[in-house]
């Protein structure tokens, strides 16, 4: 099903200040529209996502089934494949019964808490890296200032010895 987007132009002349409040009415109104067309573009997209689903679940059905025929008379076991491909449609078959429950609960679904729980994880190990090069250029800054220090002193000494050195 082909879902194409059309959006709605309004050109409304206002006779009063564009700081009115029938302007800032107006202002809301096209944001909400817009806003309303936007969620109906997300719609569409989902529907060609569906149909490209569909047509995919049917494929992988017509492969498991000649799978189940070849039991035993080929080596094709890939139980490690198998079971992360199961568990990732488990959860997309989830994520949809959440989106399409008629319920609505106060708690973020399972697929969002699982996000939720990635996104935090990564910003935990980003932070941990950053703290591991805050670390090592504290390191490098000292271990400069000591370089530093240390090519002062030899500055310091090289003209004194300079006076004794035979010509």
């Amino acid at each position: 099903m082909a879902c194409t987007a059309s959006y709605t132009v309004v050109i409304i002349p206002l006779e009063n200040s564009p700081w009115s409040s029938d302007a800032l009415r107006f202002f809301l109104w096209l944001k909400r529209l817009k806003g309303l067309e936007q969620e109906k573009d997300c719609l569409c997209n989902g529907l060609s996502v569906l149909d490209r689903a569909r047509f995919w679940y049917c494929q992988q059905i017509a492969d498991l089934k000649e799978r189940q025929q070849c039991i035993g008379t080929e080596d094709t076991d890939d139980v490690v494949g198998d079971f992360f491909l199961k568990s990732r449609i488990q959860e997309v078959n989830h994520c949809l019964e959440d989106l399409m429950s008629d319920s609505v609960s106060h708690k973020q679904p399972d697929c969002h808490q699982q996000v939720f729980n990635f996104l935090k994880e990564q910003n935990r190990l980003l932070r941990q890296e950053v703290n591991e090069k805050s670390q090592r250029i504290s390191h490098l800054e000292g271990e400069r200032r000591d370089l530093l220090k240390q090519l002062d002193d030899l500055r310091a000494v090289s003209p004194a010895h300079r006076g004794h050195t035979i010509n």
